[in-house]
């Protein structure tokens, strides 16, 4: 078909689509566009006229995926945003009804302005889109956001979760089916209803011409022309190996790049007040250094682990591709407005290592969400059948490894001192099951051990919940000392015993400490670590063994109390210099 009979056809094909879905004859419409696809491979216009069918049909959300899908393609497309805008209308989603409308606004013309104008003015009497105007906004650059799982994920989810109480607006940056490899779609119920969550694809069609782009960016915020000429050296030299090289700081660059393409399209920066962007990955913090060079604005950089002196990274320290990110590093320290960390040694380590002001640099902690702990059910019965039951709840990698803990344990039974039929032990993740059964198989305890797998957050509260002792392996090491794991905060809120494994004077011994919670020991010290357990399972015994109370030093940790000291910085940060 030639292309002038192939765009007569398309045209009177949507005339004859139009006539038909106004007089209702939907399925015949569905049947005829499938047969225009197999002449017709990419039609931008079939998004919005499925989507249309699906809202007559009542399936509003198969309407907004081919809403949104075609607003990927065309963010301007007025017929799709208002569309978009009436469907949200119907869902009672006056807040989304009302951001579609006023980006549609400037692109309307004639009666559809009239419309649109009608139709914000009305929205702005309700008191829910009022709240929502006066709200100051903040774009949350995360990566790692639900339905991505993990660890990571619950620092930025519940401070998105609980900002609008603190009189602000959180707008979410993320991928959009990330190459990650944990989900928790259960965590999605936990966004605030009407938060705009912004997805972004990463490119799977990589190519030289993608890596000279990813170059060109690497460029700008290394700033420095002899690292980077060595940098080039080494990819040119090794072109069967730009998979290992060309992803700098991470594999989330490419969709660092993605984004940095299409978000001018995706959102208005001038209704935005803040930046802020967390890390892992590190490639987040790169595109708040870009957003904030090209829209002027205050960001904020929040560390939930440090980077260059990461404890669980093995940094070639003299390679190339150490330099690159330790400039990086640098840049984005400099460039950033405030530096947040996640524990007090982890701020002195980068007030040390990269002289900053100590003004620059604030603390908060990692937490738990009081609302998580709400509807646990818990099993306290002791002796019996049942069994003293001792739980790592977490993922276990690289140098967090169990494996003096299962010495201890195999002690234990090995001397009768604990009858194995009396004692169980429970994992969750870890990097390789079949290692630590076969570890467990070698000591005699294949029978006491269990791997649960990757468990969504509730599950993993619920079994951690009906545990009488917490496993917390942080490893050994002098950086560790100024690491705590996310967990702990919950396992602290569960009121039960820990027992830890980290180096003498850490963090985590004195928080352990200060709240009473359990005892902490080297990572190497078999001996201590049994004669805490046996002391635990002769209390457990003699049923003289319950949960501990939660006490004030405890709740400081609650995710709510800790996004107000957030909020806090938010609003000094903006008001600084204005």
């Amino acid at each position: 078909m030639s292309l002038d009979n192939l765009e007569n056809y398309s045209r009177d094909f949507k005339d004859n689509i139009q006539n038909l879905i106004e007089n209702g004859y939907l399925e015949e419409v569905k049947v005829m566009i499938l047969e225009y696809e197999k002449i017709v491979e990419k039609d931008f216009e079939l998004y919005s006229i499925k989507g249309t069918i699906a809202l007559l049909e009542g399936d509003l959300k198969k309407a907004e995926k081919y809403f949104l899908d075609g607003l990927t393609e065309k963010p301007y497309d007025s017929d799709l945003i208002y569309n978009l805008a009436y469907l949200y209308e119907m869902r009672k989603e006056n807040i989304s009804a009302y951001r579609q409308y006023k980006k549609l606004f400037p692109l309307a013309m004639g009666d559809l302005k009239e419309i649109v104008s009608l139709k914000i003015t009305e929205l702005e009497k309700l008191t829910q889109v009022n709240d929502y105007i006066e709200r100051k906004k903040v774009l949350i650059i995360a990566y790692i956001f639900p339905p991505l799982g993990g660890s990571g994920v619950q620092r930025t989810l519940k401070f998105v979760k609980y900002l609008r109480d603190f009189g602000w607006e959180p707008v979410v940056l993320t991928v959009d089916e990330g190459d990650f490899p944990f989900t928790d779609s259960t965590l999605e119920k936990e966004i605030p209803q009407e938060v705009e969550v912004i997805r972004i694809r990463e490119n799977k069609d990589l190519d030289i011409y993608y890596v000279n782009k990813l170059i060109e960016m690497y460029q700008t915020v290394v700033g420095n022309d002899v690292i980077l000429k060595e940098y080039i050296e080494l990819l040119e030299s090794n072109p069967d190996k730009l998979n290992d090289f060309a992803f700098l700081p991470d594999h989330a660059i490419v969709f660092a790049k993605e984004v940095l393409d299409k978000i001018n399209d995706l959102l208005n920066f001038d209704e935005i007040d803040l930046i802020y962007s967390t890390s892992g990955p590190y490639s987040d913090h790169l595109i708040g250094y870009f957003l904030k060079k090209k829209y002027e604005k205050k960001w904020i950089c929040d560390f939930r682990d440090e980077w260059t002196n990461n404890p669980y990274a093995d940094f070639d320290r003299k390679s190339i591709l150490f330099k690159m990110i330790e400039s990086m590093e640098i840049n984005i320290l400099e460039s950033c407005d405030k530096i947040l960390t996640t524990t007090p040694l982890a701020m002195q380590n980068y007030i040390r290592s990269f002289d900053l002001e100590t003004n620059k640099i604030e603390t908060i902690t990692n937490g738990y969400d009081e609302q998580d702990f709400s509807e646990l059910l818990t099993s306290n019965e002791q002796g019996g059948d049942k069994k003293f039951r001792i739980m790592h709840n977490g993922i276990i990698y690289m140098i967090r490894t169990p494996e003096t803990f299962m010495k201890a344990v195999h002690n234990l039974v090995l001397y009768d001192l604990i009858p194995r039929e009396k004692i169980e032990i429970l994992f969750t993740l870890t990097e390789n099951d079949d290692h630590w059964r076969d570890i467990a198989e070698q000591l005699g305890i294949d029978d006491l051990v269990d791997f649960l797998g990757y468990l969504n957050h509730q599950e993993s509260l619920l079994y951690a919940s009906n545990a009488d002792l917490l496993l917390l392996i942080v490893g050994p090491g002098e950086k560790n000392k100024s690491v705590y794991t996310g967990k702990v905060f919950e396992y602290l809120r569960l009121g039960k015993r820990i027992l830890a494994l980290s180096p003498s004077e850490s963090l985590v011994e004195a928080l352990i400490n200060k709240t009473s919670r359990g005892a902490n020991y080297e990572f190497e010290d078999v001996q201590g670590m049994q004669e805490y357990i046996l002391s635990l399972y002769k209390e457990w015994e003699t049923k003289e063994f319950s949960d501990l109370v939660i006490n004030e030093d405890i709740r400081g940790f609650e995710r709510r109390q800790l996004t107000q000291k957030l909020s806090d910085v938010f609003t000094e940060v903006i008001k600084e210099n204005n």
